[in-house]
């Protein structure tokens, strides 16, 4: 399977995304994702493997990695290949990738395909915060309401978008309002005070962080304006 992505934070172009099956030594499979930047020339990889290789096979309804065969995942590539690319994050210049580091919830890659799928699986028509706990990246207090950020919104977000969060407001403990915020409503929220790095990869719960203390207190979920961090 193979798509384009777009960059962002500020960067033109789009980089090449492929996924391809090899055979271990073993008689097992891997998954291997190659990134390809037509602009720079660099060309880098990473690899599903277990743990979470079983896991996402199966989520698809298929044999684990040491029964599948390189013909089934022929069969299914492009199946595979577009649930694969949801599990990587890009780099914002389109100089690396690496595995999301944060859980996916895997029986969503095999049958839900859009936010739409989502949102009607679990019969809401507004966005909420996953139940699951396990993506929950911040917490912050501002009284009156509590705010609470994840790093996951739905599984077509993953592959449309490099950074998915997903707020959520609590007041008196109950849920008051949710919002999802993607690179294309925070990337000119955060250029104007040079803080457009908190985009990169591996400040994922500080940029979580920073969204929620800018969050309206009351009304609709949205962004205030941004002054920059501490000590800038």
């Amino acid at each position: 399977a193979r798509t384009s992505r777009r960059l962002f934070g500020g960067h033109a172009g789009s980089v090449v995304l492929s996924v391809a099956a090899e055979q271990l030594p073993e008689k097992s499979v891997r998954l291997r994702i190659r990134l390809y930047n037509p602009g720079s020339r660099v060309e880098k990889s990473t690899l599903l493997v277990q743990p979470l290789l079983d896991k996402f096979l199966a989520s698809l309804g298929m044999p684990n990695a040491h029964k599948v065969s390189l013909s089934e995942l022929e069969t299914a590539k492009h199946r595979v290949g577009s649930a694969a690319l949801r599990l990587v994050r890009i780099y914002p210049d389109g100089s690396d990738l690496e595995m999301h580091n944060g859980p996916i919830p895997l029986e969503l890659l095999g049958r839900a395909s859009s936010r739409s799928d989502v949102l009607a699986a679990a019969g809401r028509s507004t966005p909420q915060a996953d139940e699951s706990r396990e993506h929950l990246l911040v917490t912050v207090e501002c009284a009156p309401a509590t705010f609470e950020v994840f790093g996951y919104t739905c599984s077509d977000d993953i592959l449309r978008y490099s950074t998915n969060l997903r707020v959520r407001r609590l007041v008196a403990g109950q849920e008051d309002g949710c919002k999802d915020f993607h690179e294309t409503e925070l990337q000119p929220w955060l250029q104007d005070t040079g803080a457009e790095h908190l985009l990169g990869a591996s400040r994922e719960s500080e940029l979580a962080a920073v969204v929620a203390h800018h969050c309206t207190i009351s009304g609709p979920v949205q962004l205030q304006p941004f002054q920059g961090l501490p000590g800038r």
